[in-house]
């Protein structure tokens, strides 16, 4: 009788569907909560002082359109150097790819962290 029953077990936290986003959700909670209580402590003792930061705002929208059109243009170039790339991968001349094979493999291989720190 009793191998007749089945016995329904949850499955661990991570293996449910879902269960990193809920963990994900829970620590950036955790960590919301913290981070207000030291902001709570720190304007008790600190009084910040908005007319100097008001002071700055048209550098702040000058720094921020440049960061745009910055931006902007590295996305324009990198979609016109991709496009270059993708088309000699796709060429019937081995030199070129080969070439375009020889780049992709290499900038995969070099981790993230290596380009973070050249530039």
């Amino acid at each position: 009788m009793a191998s007749d029953t089945v016995i329904a077990r949850r499955a661990p936290l991570m293996q449910r569907p879902g269960g990193i986003v809920v963990r994900g959700l829970v620590i950036l909670g955790v960590l919301t909560l913290i981070i207000g209580f030291v902001y709570l402590k720190l304007s008790e003792t600190y009084q910040f002082h908005w007319i100097i930061a008001l002071r700055f705002i048209p550098d702040f929208n000058a720094g921020m359109i440049l960061t745009i059109k910055a931006a902007l243009t590295a996305g324009v170039i990198a979609c016109f150097f991709g496009l270059f790339i993708a088309l000699a991968r796709l060429s019937r001349f081995t030199q070129l790819r080969d070439l375009g094979a020889l780049y992709v493999h290499t900038f995969r291989s070099v981790p993230f962290y290596v380009f973070v720190l050249i530039v």
